[in-house]
């Protein structure tokens, strides 16, 4: 297949799409540990939507929305509660946690957890954004 072949595939808006898919994907990686998968960043992404819309989401509800992949397993599975500790507060599993998301107890069921961006991860989202 040549090249002019491929490009014709593709609309031309896929490039801007691309660029700015890239420009916060930099805005991520420059202010998130080494090793954050694109799991843990999706999942964190999730969350500020959530509280951008003042809507509230359950680890659960995070597990679910985020899809499964191309063999059917969850793309946030069981993995995803240890690993979210990431953005949680520091304790002594993830001393270096980067406190952006706090969990809301509900006063209705004390079982149930809702995640909120803390003032940290409201900054987090705003240098991600480039609104910083």
């Amino acid at each position: 297949m040549s090249a002019s072949t491929s490009q014709q595939k593709l609309h031309p808006r896929s490039a801007n799409e691309l660029e700015r898919f890239a420009s916060l994907l930099a805005g991520v990686t420059s202010i998130t540990p080494p090793r954050t998968s694109a799991r843990q960043i999706m999942a964190f992404c999730m969350v500020a939507m959530h509280h951008i819309r003042n809507q509230s989401i359950t680890l659960a509800e995070l597990t679910q929305m985020g899809g499964e992949d191309m063999r059917g397993s969850p793309i946030l599975g069981r993995s995803l509660e240890r690993t979210f500790g990431l953005f949680m507060e520091p304790n002594r599993v993830h001393p270096d946690a980067l406190s952006w998301i706090t969990q809301e107890i509900d006063p209705d069921d004390r079982r149930r957890k809702y995640l909120r961006l803390s003032a940290l991860g409201v900054e987090a989202v705003a240098k991600i954004l480039g609104d910083a």
